[in-house]
């Protein structure tokens, strides 16, 4: 086969039309708060993070919110930097650097989301056709939760994609058996875990009815297969040693210990709102798990959108009908032992949801999904209406999904940041209410410095002339009052002597994401996700001229 031949025949595989169209929409929108220290996204590991755990080898005590290994796979990225920093030929810190650093970050989540998609794509052709794996791949490709998670530097779509692999394998260990198989099973579970803790809940379960399905394979077989002829299945003894050497290099167990269990304290403790008492706990009533059901659906609902749910329920349909008859829906619906494994054993332990949570949930329905639509098409009537159907249901998708890309592109806080610099001159007193992750940056204010207010007796010492806060932080967020409330409530009553100046909320070009407005809640554990702190309303104030006298 020619150059010319193969470039052509490559470029229009769908898989690769598929992937190439994720990683335009995972890109667009990366830049979302940069360049500033911070970002505007939560829970992001912003490099210097990395830069500390790189100057200490991830040792010496050594703990942050994350397991080490996503760290360790962002520290290659900066190897060239920190030999130039080290020889004092440039400084990590200056923002363009430490911006440049961020955004290199970012590209490696957007890469793993991308493979995330293949990845999802691999599975659905292990257990069914070509067409059903791509509009599996596709369904997870527009995910709202995707395109987000894939644009910030978090662990949730690395851990996915280490998931999608070890599903992969899981696929193949139902279909075969083979001991290659187990051990790219147990190596990719164990770095799904080190990525990110809560993997963990995927493989409980799991692990054990692969055990289960051994056994009853092996009987099959040979009738005097018993309980300990599993255990010294090399199937079994060789990835379980595996995952386990792999555990402790990737924890870093021999030269981290005390920063391995800082970590298992703060996920415990104030990481997980105090989870370690597990069943002790009372929020452990039916409920407290009937909301947490409720939560979880809702959740599911906003990431999946109703047209790919519907997919979904009417994939899931299929499978329970029709395996009995077609083998390959037996492989389908034991696809639902990861997701019931991750239910029982992470989120009914900690009794809470988040929409980040039900990643690679999704990532499992979207294989149900992308059956469902292979199935309508195999009917032989009204096959264009059919046809017609699907191709709206992922035109609305790819709209429903990147409403995420023009809510972080059109973001308020950009309008606002080029107005105070249009507006304000050159020295101009300027302080802000919340956090800087949730106020326009700092660092591209001509002014430079933004200092945070903390309470009404700051204002009426400092006087500043403008000040600035968001929808993200005002008096909604306070169930109670304090001094902070207090604030907002003579601010915006103009109490203080200031008056708006500047209130803008960007209306981007297509949003079809129904979000929950960032409010307080007296229990954090039914907090809403991240998709509300995109795009938040800006309001100013100017401090009024003072009267003349008379």
């Amino acid at each position: 086969m020619s150059k010319n031949s193969f470039s052509k025949s490559f470029l229009s595989d769908p898989i690769v039309v598929i992937c190439v169209l994720s990683l335009i929409l995972n890109v667009c929108g990366m830049w979302w708060g940069l360049p500033s220290k911070g970002g505007w996204a939560m829970d992001e590991i912003p490099p210097y993070k990395v830069w500390d755990g790189i100057d200490v080898r991830f040792s010496q005590g050594w703990h942050d919110k994350y397991p080490p290994l996503h760290y360790y796979l962002l520290s290659l990225t900066y190897a060239p930097v920190y030999v130039l920093s080290k020889l004092k030929l440039l400084d990590f810190y200056d923002l363009k650097v430490y911006g440049f650093m961020y955004f290199v970050n970012r590209f490696v989540s957007v890469l793993m989301g991308v493979g995330s998609v293949y990845l999802v794509y691999q599975c659905g052709r292990e257990i069914s056709s070509k067409s059903s794996a791509l509009f599996a791949a596709l369904s997870f490709a527009l995910l709202p939760t995707t395109l987000y998670y894939s644009k910030i530097v978090n662990p949730d779509v690395p851990y996915v994609f280490w998931f999608c692999l070890s599903l992969w394998f899981y696929i193949k260990i139902l279909k075969t058996h083979r001991l290659r198989d187990y051990l790219g099973f147990a190596i990719a579970a164990t770095v799904s875990v080190c990525t990110k803790d809560q993997a963990y809940g995927l493989y409980v379960l799991t692990t054990l009815f692969l055990l289960f399905d051994l056994y009853r394979h092996q009987k099959q077989s040979r009738s005097y297969y018993s309980p300990i002829s599993l255990i010294l299945d090399r199937r079994i003894y060789l990835p379980m040693v595996t995952g386990l050497g792999l555990f402790v290099v990737f924890q870093n167990l021999l030269f981290n210990w005390s920063g391995f269990l800082k970590h298992l304290n703060y996920l415990t403790g104030t990481g997980s709102y105090n989870s370690g008492d597990l069943l002790s706990r009372p929020q452990h009533n039916i409920i407290e798990h009937f909301r947490l059901l409720d939560r979880t659906l809702s959740d599911l609902t906003f990431s999946l959108g109703i047209p790919i749910l519907i997919l979904v329920a009417l994939g899931l349909s299929i499978a329970i009908l029709k395996f009995q008859k077609i083998p390959k829906y037996k492989i389908h619906l034991f696809l639902l032992v990861p997701v019931a494994s991750y239910y029982i054993t992470f989120l009914s332990v900690i009794i809470y949801s988040r929409d980040r949570f039900l990643l690679p949930i999704c990532a499992v329905l979207s294989l149900f999904a992308g059956e469902a639509c292979y199935r309508l098409l195999q009917l032989p009537k009204k096959r264009k209406l059919i046809k017609t159907i699907i191709c709206l249901i992922f035109t609305y998708s790819f709209f429903y999904g990147s409403s995420v890309n023009t809510l972080m592109i059109q973001d308020s806080r950009y309008a606002a940041e080029h107005w105070m610099n249009e507006s304000f001159p050159l020295n101009t007193s300027v302080m802000g209410i919340g956090t800087t992750r949730f106020l326009p940056r700092s660092e591209v204010l001509k002014f430079g410095e933004m200092p945070i207010l903390k309470d009404v007796e700051q204002v009426l010492n400092e006087q500043p002339e403008y000040i600035v806060t968001t929808s993200l932080f005002n008096e909604n967020l306070f169930l109670h009052e304090t001094p902070k409330k207090h604030l907002f409530v003579r601010l915006n009553r103009e109490q203080l002597d200031y008056k708006k100046v500047f209130q803008y909320q960007s209306q981007p070009l297509w949003n079809l994401l129904h979000i929950e407005p960032f409010v307080a809640i007296a229990d954090l554990r039914y907090a809403t996700g991240n998709f509300n702190k995109i795009n938040p309303e800006v309001t100013i104030f100017r401090r009024s001229p003072p009267r003349a006298s008379p």
